[in-house]
């Protein structure tokens, strides 16, 4: 995540209005590039309202959780004067060949409000744009990573805090639809560069401060159109900023019905799929319903829902990874507690029958965001201790912890537990 002394002020809430690409008016105009001929800077002019776009495109984030993505990029688009593309998704990533639009996970009202300066347009529109150019655009290719052979941090040094390796354009021609999207990767003078972060100095606010300056002094020169980027590290490079109710209106929706309809209720977070030795499920199965059973005699919750990795709709009989004693588990549970889960209550229903939505409901995606959801406003949580799960925490439970933790905090007399392992 971004660091900076001036990143809260540039994300202050504010009911001004953000500058989305269609609206947009008044964008500094920069340097227009003299390859641009007439007809390309009308079409600038009319998807930018410029004689040049500048565009940052994040086409894949395989590193950070969705939220770390939004809030770096968020704020590389502000101070680089740049048009963020709000990149589809889907199965829970944001990546250039996910089938929905950006909204379908995240509120475009909120993101509006939460960063008033950003400019941000769709991945259809930035594709439009790039279509109708007479003149492909060019861009300048970045594959971010991180090293973990980096020395040790010292605040004194002052050394480069990112390392810039040439690569050769054949290695992203064709990788996650780039196809699709008429630019320039034939042009000499296109920019194909790996900038690998020295990892350490995420460690603390001072390292995540200049590692944030460094990667903008290095890209600020830039007179690209697009800014075209391979977001690939795996854990958090720079310090957090919470960006809370960024999530679809539709989301929270489904999430307050099944919440209404439970109340008091206990939300079980169960990841099972990867654990080493599955012969021991049907033990922690035993060991998780007498730990209910004392639930619902000290606190008097009858009501209970299910998280789990398991494909728990009858649409997916099927699963990679599933065997017997995840299935004897899983029945056992369901044998002896009345389960509730997304699937029992029918969660997006219209989605789920269109055409082509199959995948996205195989227990990742849009559930993982409402099942999130669920756990956060339920009256006790818990999830399964670590040898009876593939991974005793992640970052689905970390955000859980954080929300209902301010949630306790603010005297929130319904919640009886941060946390609770059986």
């Amino acid at each position: 995540m971004i660091f900076d002394e001036e990143l809260q002020q540039l994300l202050q809430y504010s009911d001004f209005q953000p500058r989305f690409l269609e609206d947009i008016k008044g964008l500094k105009n920069g340097n227009v590039n003299s390859e641009i001929n007439n007809s390309d800077i009308e079409v600038n002019q009319r998807y930018c309202q410029s004689p040049q776009c500048r565009f940052l495109f994040v086409y894949s984030n395989s590193g950070s959780s969705n939220i770390d993505f939004l809030s770096t990029f968020a704020y590389l688009s502000i101070k680089l004067n740049r048009t963020l593309v709000l990149t589809n998704v889907g199965q829970s990533r944001l990546d250039s060949c996910k089938k929905f639009p950006f909204e379908f996970y995240y509120n475009i009202e909120y993101l509006r409000k939460k960063f008033h300066r950003l400019s941000f347009t769709s991945q259809v529109h930035f594709q439009n744009w790039t279509r109708e150019r007479f003149k492909e655009p060019n861009f300048h290719y970045l594959h971010f990573t991180s090293s973990s052979s980096s020395s040790s941090f010292d605040q004194d040094e002052d050394d480069e805090h990112i390392e810039n390796i040439k690569l050769n354009d054949r290695s992203v021609k064709r990788t996650n639809c780039l196809e699709n999207f008429k630019m320039k990767f034939n042009s000499n003078f296109t920019s194909f560069e790996k900038i690998i972060f020295k990892s350490r100095l995420s460690l603390n606010s001072f390292g995540g401060k200049k590692l944030s300056k460094s990667l903008i002094k290095n890209l600020e020169g830039s007179n690209s159109e697009i800014l075209l980027i391979n977001y690939d590290i795996k854990r958090e490079t720079f310090h957090p900023v919470s960006v809370k109710y960024l999530y679809s209106q539709h989301i929270y929706q489904e999430a307050w019905e099944i919440k209404m309809a439970l109340k008091p209720f206990i939300a079980i977070y169960w990841n099972m799929i990867g654990i080493t030795d599955a012969t021991i499920l049907s033990n922690c199965a035993e060991k998780l319903i007498n730990a209910l059973k004392g639930l619902r005699e000290n606190y008097n919750l009858n009501n209970i829902y299910l998280s789990t990795d398991y494909p728990i709709s009858s649409d997916f009989t099927s699963f990679r990874h599933i065997t017997k004693d995840h299935r004897r588990a899983i029945n056992l549970l369901s044998s002896t507690v009345n389960i509730n889960t997304w699937s029992s209550f029918d969660a997006f229903n219209e989605i789920r029958q269109e055409k082509g939505n199959h995948e996205e409901f195989k227990g990742t995606g849009i559930v993982s965001i409402l099942d999130k959801l669920v756990c956060i406003e339920s009256d006790y949580f818990i999830t399964a201790p670590s040898e009876c799960s593939s991974k005793s925490t992640n970052d689905f439970i970390k955000e859980i912890i954080s929300t209902r933790q301010v949630l306790d905090d603010d005297d929130n007399q319904r919640i009886q537990n941060i946390i609770s392992r059986w």
